[in-house]
């Protein structure tokens, strides 16, 4: 298809121009003068035929025609950066750039990095907290994903299920029965979305039949690892994902009397952009992430018998 565009730096010149309402500015982030800013918006008037800033003494103003096209201006501009970005990052170097939910992050990802830098040395993996949808975030090569947002033109690969489970510090067991839970403290986990298939602690209690407990008291936590942190402490019984508690129940700091849990619809997925789904460094990274799960998935098999 012919695209018959005028010069592009003209375009770029136009588009900072309008969005700032200020030639000054628009040279600023452009790194050039004013002049420069002012003499390429006449010479795209001129290719266009028509006017697209009205000035004063004081200020500039962008007409109707300047207005309607701005949008997709910007946002052409946006997408030909995200490729030029994507360019550069199809080198397959050694450089991994991944985003993860802060909790999962910290409890389940960061504490086996030592064993992907272990079998991975020629990979560095720069490790990215984030709290929103960010698979299609700027220079990010891979998102763990807790959910089924992924974004068109993204590869998705299924990693792992998640379980809801009730989890305490073994010193808040004083028999080998389960505890009352009506005469412990509740924390409640609130970082996961709302959606049925994550259980609060009201569902909890009508899945097990507890009628004496009052699923909304206890401490709230707007983050995963603060509830399980604050469980660890022996503050009371934390309903959690699984994938948040497993480093502290293999380690014995916290326990899970109540049994497994009550299962998730949703799943942890691996995101990328599809040109980065078969790159020698993805691939290593996803096999890694297989081989930990599957350790997982026995350690908590031993635990239940």
């Amino acid at each position: 298809m012919s695209r018959r565009l005028p010069p592009l730096n003209a375009l770029r010149t136009f588009e900072a121009a309008a969005r700032h309402l200020s030639f000054a500015k628009a040279a600023e982030e452009l790194s050039v003068t004013a002049a420069a800013v002012s003499h390429q918006i006449k010479l795209l008037e001129g290719i266009l035929g028509t006017r697209l800033f009205t000035r004063t003494r004081h200020s500039v103003q962008i007409t109707d025609a300047a207005r309607a096209c701005l949008p997709d201006l910007s946002a052409g501009f946006d997408r030909l950066a995200a490729a030029v970005d994507l360019m550069r990052r199809m080198d397959d170097s050694g450089h991994l750039r991944v985003c993860a939910a802060g909790s999962f992050a910290a409890k389940w990802l960061v504490p086996r990095l030592t064993r992907f830098q272990a079998a991975h040395p020629g990979i560095d993996l720069e490790l990215v907290a984030c709290d929103g949808p960010a698979a299609a975030a700027p220079g990010v090569d891979a998102t763990i994903l807790y959910g089924d947002d992924v974004p068109a033109g993204f590869h998705a690969a299924p990693l792992l299920g998640e379980r809801v489970v009730a989890v305490c510090a073994p010193g808040l067991l004083r028999a080998p029965a389960p505890p009352d839970l009506a005469g412990l403290t509740l924390l409640h986990d609130d970082e996961p979305p709302e959606e049925t298939a994550c259980p609060d602690w009201a569902a909890w209690c009508t899945a097990f039949g507890l009628r004496d407990v009052d699923p909304r008291r206890g401490s709230r936590f707007n983050r995963s690892a603060l509830a399980v942190d604050a469980a660890i402490a022996g503050q009371g019984v934390a309903l959690t994902r699984w994938t948040i508690a497993a480093e502290a129940l293999a380690t014995g700091q916290l326990v899970a009397p109540f049994g497994p849990g009550i299962p998730s619809q949703r799943m942890h997925r691996l995101v990328c952009p599809a040109p980065l789904a078969h790159s020698t460094r993805m691939r290593a990274f996803s096999r890694w992430l297989r081989r930990e799960i599957a350790v997982d998935a026995a350690a908590r098999l031993r635990n239940a018998a």
